[in-house]
């Protein structure tokens, strides 16, 4: 069934009928004056008789006004599936690429975070032990850097012992998951609260609130990964403030199992000659230990496409000059903290609000070893790509890896 989200209040269910059949029928005219007048529970109903909303009816139209119009409003929930378990974006038949690029992100102003997009130096982002005189440059000197988006270990997984005991915790048995949860999580859930309140509008983020209200009431996480794809203020917080919101995913991180993503996943960066230089420096032969752990919640693409825009994107976004780059993170096996948001079968459905991004979530103490960084010197402007495989975290039990955190 659809996902239901309203009382059954006559007046309010006519209201809803009224907006469906006329987003059916190509009725712009009645859409238009009706969409301002109703409430986001009266727009999003699920209609009792087709079990799909007025998004829905609209796409399967082929309508690309009224989808226009819907999609404008603030109100208006993506993410809503039918009886069939379809969001309204997969009721657009395959030849209406005009409608699906509807569904496509906003690409937002020069001050806008991007999420397919690396624009921070490797210098600031890597946590890399004192090195000196390496080969790649004589008299380069590498020394401690903050510890901030990724952190690097020079010894391989088996140093990286936050991730070891993040990952730890998704695996804990019953009745000590238990016990982390009656505080952790409820202390997550307060923080998480509180970063909503200061960065949420209740009356422009209506999407955001109801699937915050959704994790709270049924005590599942699908809705925090919705969360995070929408084109909100928070977005932009938890890139600096993600700790509640990290720990409340690794406390559920068991049930997106079937999730866990195999294969290859993209991203955009756009970096200075510097930049890239601490790129080739973690990939040289003799660093074949090394290892990078992610410090961030980071947006891949499962279409090399979409990473490679943001990376153009990027590249102009600053004086300074910069070269688009292309990372690909391969998975060669299901990793736990790469969660695809694309759809997996009947019962999981997309998560993300903008489906045609394909992404893929990386969280953070996720691992990663550089293998390669190539260049494409034909274009107009030099293009790097950077490849990483990830590396898997050692299983330990939580008691192990708690006390390699606490020393």
């Amino acid at each position: 069934m659809g996902t239901q989200l309203s009382r059954q209040d006559p007046s309010s269910q006519h209201r809803s009928r009224l907006l469906y059949e006329a987003c059916l029928n190509d009725d712009l005219k009645t859409v238009e004056t009706l969409l301002p007048t109703l409430t986001s529970e009266e727009i999003n109903r699920v209609n009792s008789e087709t079990g799909q909303t007025a998004l829905h009816a609209a796409c399967s139209s082929n309508n690309a006004a009224i989808v226009r119009l819907l999609l404008q409003n603030s109100f208006v929930f993506r993410t809503i599936t039918n009886r069939q378990g379809q969001i309204a974006f997969e009721e657009l038949p395959a030849a209406s690429e005009d409608i699906q690029l509807l569904f496509a992100r906003p690409q937002g102003d020069n001050k806008s975070p991007s999420r397919f997009l690396d624009t921070a130096s490797p210098s600031i982002v890597y946590q890399i032990k004192q090195r000196i005189g390496d080969n790649l440059h004589q008299d380069y000197q590498y020394i401690s850097a903050p510890n901030d988006w990724l952190c690097g270990y020079e010894n391989g997984a088996s140093d990286a012992t936050e991730s070891q005991f993040m990952n730890s915790i998704a695996r804990a048995p019953s009745f000590l998951k238990y016990l982390l949860k009656q505080r952790t999580e409820r202390e997550g859930r307060e923080n998480l609260d509180d970063l909503l309140g200061r960065s949420l509008d209740r009356h422009s983020h209506k999407e955001a609130l109801r699937l915050y209200d959704d994790f709270i009431k049924k005590s599942r996480v699908d809705p925090l990964l919705t969360l995070y794809t929408l084109e909100t203020p928070l977005y932009g917080v938890l890139q600096t403030n993600a700790n509640a919101y990290t720990a409340l995913l690794f406390l559920h991180l068991s049930e997106l199992s079937e999730r866990a993503f195999t294969g290859r996943a993209y991203r955009g960066g756009s970096m200075t000659s510097q930049d890239i230089d601490a790129y080739r420096w973690a990939a040289q032969p003799q660093r074949d230990d090394f290892v990078l752990e992610t410090r961030t919640i980071q947006s891949t693409s499962k279409k090399k496409s979409v990473a490679q825009n943001f990376a153009n994107i990027g590249m102009n976004r600053t004086g300074t000059v910069r070269f688009p780059v292309l990372l690909t993170f391969h998975f060669p096996t299901k990793c736990p903290t790469a969660i695809n948001l694309t759809r997996i079968n009947d019962q999981l459905p997309p998560l993300s609000s903008f489906t045609g991004e394909e992404e893929v979530l990386l969280l953070p103490f996720t691992l990663f070893k550089v293998n390669s960084i190539e260049t494409d010197t034909d274009t107009e402007t030099r293009q790097y790509f950077i490849n990483l495989t990830n590396a898997p975290v050692p299983e330990t039990s939580l008691l192990s890896s708690w006390s390699k955190v606490k020393k």
